[in-house]
């Protein structure tokens, strides 16, 4: 019994080996990953499905933050990348700059919670409603591969020496009085644990550095509850301008949308100056694909994109701005 078992299914096995054999080479391209990524097109994120602001107006159009497609990458997509025009092939060390991904992640989720802060503040402000700055702090966005410290992105920083410290141009002017060659102690908290980090000064093209990025985190309580609906998948400062933008038109009567798809990028400080982003070419393609009426773009971006516009007789608006007045100008002159 158990030999004619065998036979059969030795049978079998020589009679679709070349099944066998597709199914596992499908396999290993499938579930094997290379040290790439893809980037590619995206598409657009309507505001008012990542943050609802309670009892505030609605609008006949909408409010888009438009964003890139990034993919992992196993054999298959590799493969067809070189078929693909719009998709740029890169690898994990010039995506990620010689940092690991948590770094990049930590960055990245650090500039998102800053954008909507940032975005309250204009818009409230702009709109003549009440704002209260609960607390404003300092953490370390990024560490230059040169520098000489133990300092982590997401260290939140407490003090420099013994000088508590609050805002970010007071970091720089504790710093101002250290020469090169000299190393700083913080304090800092991270994952709730208090630590004592080190930075060595350096010297770099006649500039010294302690080789730290900031990124100031202002904590705001508002008059109108906004609640935050982003589930994760969002990340980067570069949907400020947009969320701005929806905040106001959600506490005004008038409607500034006047029924059109409205789509951008650009970050937002506390001043309502509106930053340069990278990614445009994916962005403003994802905006076009999905079909969008205008397209604000930060100063510093305006000639790539005008040239990704014109060479592709895109038919979409596109709007250069320096800041969140310019926008609101320009919608209001609709």
């Amino acid at each position: 019994m158990i030999s004619k078992v065998y036979d059969k299914l030795l049978w079998f096995i020589k009679e679709y080996k070349w099944c066998f054999v597709i199914l596992l080479v499908f396999y290993v391209c499938n579930n094997v990953y290379l040290p790439f990524y893809i980037e590619a097109p995206g598409g657009l994120n309507n505001v008012a499905d990542k943050l609802e602001v309670v009892d505030g107006t609605t609008s006949s159009g909408s409010y888009n933050m438009a964003y890139v497609s990034e993919y992992k990458v196993n054999i298959i997509l590799y493969l067809y990348s070189f078929f693909n025009s719009d998709w740029d092939l890169v690898t994990i060390e010039e995506e990620n700059n010689g940092e690991s991904e948590e770094a990049v992640e930590t960055r990245g989720l650090l500039m998102m919670d800053s954008s909507i802060n940032n975005a309250k503040l204009v818009a409230f402000s702009k709109a003549s409603f009440d704002y209260e700055i609960k607390s404003v702090k300092n953490y370390v966005s990024y560490v230059a591969l040169e520098a000489n410290t133990d300092l982590e992105v997401g260290d939140e920083i407490i003090s420099i020496g013994d000088i508590t410290v609050s805002d970010k141009e007071e970091i720089r002017d504790i710093l101002s009085t250290y020469d090169v060659g000299d190393t700083i102690y913080f304090k800092v908290l991270n994952d709730d644990k208090e630590y004592e980090r080190y930075a060595v000064l350096y010297e770099e093209d006649n500039n010294i550095y302690v080789g730290i990025g900031i990124e100031t985190l202002i904590d705001v309580d508002t008059e109108i509850e906004v609640i935050d609906k982003l589930d994760g998948n969002e990340s980067g400062p570069s949907g400020g301008l947009m969320m701005s933008l929806y905040l106001y038109d959600s506490l005004i009567d008038e409607d500034l949308t006047h029924g059109l798809k409205i789509a951008g990028t650009g970050t937002i400080d506390y001043n309502g100056d509106v930053g340069e982003i990278s990614g445009v070419e994916y962005k403003i393609k994802g905006a076009v694909k999905s079909d969008a009426d205008i397209f604000f773009i930060p100063e510093a971006n305006y000639e790539e994109a005008y040239e990704i516009i014109n060479s592709n007789n895109y038919d979409i608006e596109l709007v250069m701005v320096k800041t969140f007045d310019d926008a609101l100008a320009y919608l209001e002159g609709l």
